[in-house]
């Protein structure tokens, strides 16, 4: 049985279907390993990995440090000036001191590493066993041209020293963008995105809070309503009395958090919810009408054009589990793309979002939803399994 190691500083909800599909194989022996594991929110982990590593000596986030759970502003500045001075001190002593010796005890195979950051280089410059980039969003969000000296050698390296490769967006998009900056990219690469998964499947069934009070309700989540330009959205619906339901990510800067606690006391069309572990979200969020991947320009306006291109989210597919059509803007041109191909939600330009409550009245929402679950079952992982072990196996044979 080979032995796949996952590293990370933090273990998100996005890896859970890559873990799943090598585990029901039963080939594989997977190990988590991570600077901290929050096990409120990331529990159902354990039924995929069959060893959880936390490199910290203290693992602050097993008992709350870290994880913002209510909406208390008080404690939110606490525990981001405790996670920003005291546990990422810690972390970067324990990345020099323990994660190294880890990384020699453990037999892996294969490593599968997140983007080009430190970490990533510190894992390929201390084992001998293969390593896999797993890219999300990448250098294209920033713009090679714009990374500093340090972080431009790193990435290449990386790159240029990584067994496989796997990437979300279009390859003749993001992998050639990378060539185009001199990268010398010539080992394996997938494309391979999120896809949806059975387990996490609501049924049509569920009584929507529309039909209690005739309004529209959106909810949007992810890091993307961690910033400040989050307001102009939520002021944007509520002129057009549009519900706006945000599950905050539980990092999130003290002021734009205060921000948003202002803004839920004070405006009827907007809700600050709270954060519910990944395994329950799709439940929790079907009671909405519509998935939202909406940004103002000036958020957009933020990342280079190529990661528009290329940019891809996994809230598009937890939308899709629990049901919900999708609203996205249309500058987010590979995921618009693939929502349209299917029908399951609609675009909507800059220049629509202060009369979107007339864009959502043309369409059918009975149909829209009928499109959502046969687009569901598409992009179920099943579906995309076996090109992802076939990738895993020949890089293990190759270079294992």
């Amino acid at each position: 049985m080979k032995t796949v190691v996952f590293v990370r500083e933090e273990a998100y909800a996005r890896m859970y279907n890559q873990a799943w599909a090598l585990k029901r194989t039963n080939k594989y022996r997977l190990i988590l390993l991570c600077r901290t594991f929050d096990e409120t929110m990331l529990g159902k982990f354990k039924e995929v990995f069959d060893e959880i590593i936390c490199w910290l000596p203290l693992d602050l986030q097993k008992i709350g440090l870290t994880q913002i759970h209510g909406n208390s502003v008080v404690a939110n500045l606490i525990k981001d000036t405790f996670n920003r001075h005291i546990i990422s001190r810690i972390g970067r002593m324990s990345d020099t001191a323990r994660l190294p010796k880890i990384l020699k005890q453990i037999n892996a195979d294969v490593f599968n590493c997140v983007g080009t950051y430190e970490l990533t280089q510190q894992v390929m410059k201390n084992t001998k066993s293969p390593v896999i980039i797993d890219l999300h969003n990448g250098s294209p969000s920033k713009g090679i041209e714009n990374l500093s000296k340090m972080e431009k050698v790193r990435d290449k390296y990386c790159l240029e020293h990584a067994s496989g490769i796997i990437h979300r967006g279009p390859p003749e998009i993001e992998i050639n963008y990378y060539k185009k900056y001199g990268y010398k990219i010539k080992n394996p690469t997938l494309q391979f995105l999120d896809c949806c998964n059975r387990e996490f499947f609501v049924e049509g069934n569920i009584k929507k809070l529309s039909s209690e009070d005739g309004e529209y309700h959106l909810i949007s989540m992810g890091s993307g309503q961690s910033s400040h330009y989050t307001r102009y959205m939520i002021k944007k619906l509520a002129k057009q009395k549009i519900h706006f339901h945000i599950y905050v990510p539980y990092k999130i800067s003290p002021l734009v958090f205060k921000e948003l606690v202002h803004l839920t006391k004070n405006e009827k069309y907007f809700h600050l919810e709270k954060a519910v572990p990944f395994d329950k979200v799709h439940q929790e969020i079907a009671k909405y009408d519509f998935g939202s991947h909406l940004y103002t320009s000036a958020f957009l306006n933020q990342f280079q054009k190529e990661y528009l291109k290329i940019g891809s989210s996994n809230r598009i597919f937890t939308y899709l589990e629990a049901g919900l059509p999708i609203i996205i803007s249309d500058r987010i041109e590979y995921m618009k793309k693939l929502v349209e191909k299917y029908k399951a939600g609609f675009s909507v330009k800059d220049e629509e979002l202060d009369d979107i409550h007339s864009v959502i009245d043309k369409y059918d929402y009975e149909e829209l939803r009928k499109n959502v679950f046969k687009a569901r079952e598409k992009f179920l992982i099943n579906n995309y399994a076996e090109r992802l072990i076939k990738f895993y196996d020949e890089i293990i044979q190759k270079d294992g």
